[in-house]
């Protein structure tokens, strides 16, 4: 394999990366899809003439600066209801708050059963344990996961953004 073949592979998914960040970051702001084509085009086309120069891809995508900061300048704030990502980061949080208090409730059980047994509660979880070897366990979600996982939601689907979107001025 030639150096010359390696280096344009390398260019390849170095261009390829790029495009692919900046994609994420259009429709994290929201960019309307009819405009992300075309500047994910242009990205790749500019790049791809860079690869001649020296210093070839890296330093063209170095010289981009972030393009995070680029697509935040290129989305239009069109006021989108974003209940997509809101209902990801709802299901994530509570994914994560159930996986964390299973966790924890399962060193409390631990933590009974070393002491012998006995019973308690934790984090909504009821718990009993005994040093017979027969033990209960179950899982009750807290009022606190009915209030965290809407919440989530809100914040990051910005439900007031329809709501201005769709009053009188």
């Amino acid at each position: 394999m030639s150096t010359r073949t390696r280096s344009t592979t390398t260019d390849g998914l170095r261009i390829a990366w790029a495009v692919l960040r900046l994609e994420w970051w259009l429709e994290w702001y929201g960019a309307p899809s009819s405009s992300c084509r075309p500047m994910r085009r242009e990205l790749a086309a500019n790049l791809r003439e860079t690869a001649s120069e020296p210093g070839g891809v890296r330093d063209g995508v170095r010289r981009l600066g972030s393009l995070r900061e680029l697509a935040r300048e290129a989305a239009v704030d069109t006021g989108r209801f974003r209940w997509e990502r809101g209902l990801v980061f709802a299901v994530v949080a509570f994914a994560v708050l159930v996986l964390g208090q299973l966790a924890l409730s399962l060193a409390f059980v631990e933590g009974l059963l070393a002491g012998g047994g006995g019973e308690g509660r934790f984090l909504g979880t009821e718990v009993s344990a005994s040093d017979d070897g027969s033990s209960a366990f179950s899982l009750t979600l807290g009022g606190w996961v009915l209030l965290v996982v809407p919440l989530v939601f809100v914040l990051v689907s910005k439900p007031w953004r329809l709501a201005r979107r769709l009053l009188p001025a």
